[in-house]
């Protein structure tokens, strides 16, 4: 078992889904399982998401989803609803 308060998942879609885009029907499903208010689309809170402060590197995400368990990450990475 993992000793970790899981946060933030960052998806980088392009790569996470085989280099397509996410669909509506999976952003549906984000918001099914972790809440609508933890599933980010807008472009303001991507913007937000999209650097780190280790280097001068940004990236814009298709999504960002805030997870509150362990259990909310497995069915994110299973893509269970």
């Amino acid at each position: 078992m993992f000793n970790f308060k899981p946060s933030l998942i960052l998806l980088n879609l392009m790569e996470v889904i085989n280099k397509s885009s996410i669909s509506t029907m999976q952003k549906d499903a984000f918001k099914t399982i972790v809440g609508e208010q933890f599933v980010f689309v807008d472009e303001e809170n991507l913007h937000k998401y999209s650097h780190d402060e280790t280097e001068n590197l940004h990236y814009l995400p298709e999504v960002v989803i805030k997870p509150r368990s362990a259990e909310e990450i497995s069915e994110i990475g299973n893509g269970k609803k």
